[in-house]
């Protein structure tokens, strides 16, 4: 009885090496996780004696993000920090957002502040 090898044919792709069976797999250094860097938290400040101001600090109290309303007006200012500016990479202009209540300053001073701690979060990781 004659044995008749059988072998599958694959297409072979230009450039491309196949491996086949058992064939030695290249040796590469065990992947290390890198351990997660800690959250950047902040938290809302809102003035208490006049309600018109509006300010959202880091762990550190540095401020990242506010928003206020002279008196005199009736709609209210977004402003944005130095900090904020250099974790973007923009250069920082002291240019102020107009909003038109109290609860959409908030609202914007919470979102600027949670990318503001994702992007240094994100930029510590790597």
């Amino acid at each position: 009885m004659t044995a008749v090898s059988q072998r599958q044919r694959f297409p072979h792709t230009p450039g491309t090496v196949g491996r086949v069976g058992g064939a030695a797999q290249p040796k590469r250094p065990p992947s290390r996780t890198a351990p997660s860097p800690t959250p950047t938290r902040y938290r809302i400040v809102e003035d208490d004696d006049s309600g018109q101001r509006v300010s959202a600090v880091d762990d550190n109290d540095q401020l990242i993000v506010g928003a206020f309303r002279h008196a005199q007006n009736n709609y209210w200012l977004l402003y944005i920090t130095p900090l904020v500016a250099a974790a973007a990479g923009v250069p920082f202009r002291p240019d102020h957002l107009p909003l038109w209540s109290r609860d959409q300053a908030r609202r914007w001073v919470d979102l600027v502040a949670h990318l503001y701690c994702c992007a240094t979060q994100f930029s510590r990781a790597a």
